[in-house]
C-alpha cells in the first residue's frame, strides 16, 4: 500500500476558554464534527478531553479524524477544510487556539 492509499490520522487540538467550553463542545457534538464527517473525507472522528494539556484559562481537546487515505484528507482539504474552519474561528473568535497535524498509519495492530 502506498503513502497515498494508506489511512491517515488528522489531529486538531483546540484550547477554549472555559467559560465558553459548554457550549463549544456541544456545538461540535451537534454540529461542526458531524459537518466534518459528512464531507465523505473521514471514516470516523472522536472527541477527546486532554485535561493534562490545559491553561490557566483554557481547557484542552483533541479531534481525532481518521481519513481513509491521504488522497481523502486532501480532498478534505482542497474542498471543504477553509470554510469549515472559519465557520469555527468566526464562531469562536479570540475564544480559543488550535493546533493542525497529520499522522500516516504505518501498521495496525489489533487484539
Amino acid at each position: 500500500m502506498t503513502d497515498l492509499e494508506s489511512p491517515l490520522f488528522y489531529l486538531v487540538t483546540v484550547w477554549i476558554d472555559i467559560e465558553s467550553a459548554d457550549e463549544w463542545r456541544q456545538w461540535m457534538r451537534t454540529v461542526h464534527l458531524p459537518d466534518v464527517v459528512d464531507t465523505g473525507c473521514f471514516e470516523e472522528a472522536w472527541m477527546c478531553r486532554q485535561a493534562d494539556d490545559d491553561r490557566e484559562d483554557r481547557l484542552a481537546f483533541r479531534m481525532i479524524y481518521l481519513a481513509r487515505s491521504r488522497a481523502h484528507f486532501e480532498r478534505y482539504e482542497a474542498e471543504f477544510a477553509a470554510s469549515l474552519q472559519a465557520d469555527h474561528t468566526t464562531r469562536y473568535a479570540d475564544k480559543f487556539d488550535a493546533t493542525r497535524s497529520v499522522c500516516d498509519v504505518i501498521e495496525t495492530f489489533k487484539n
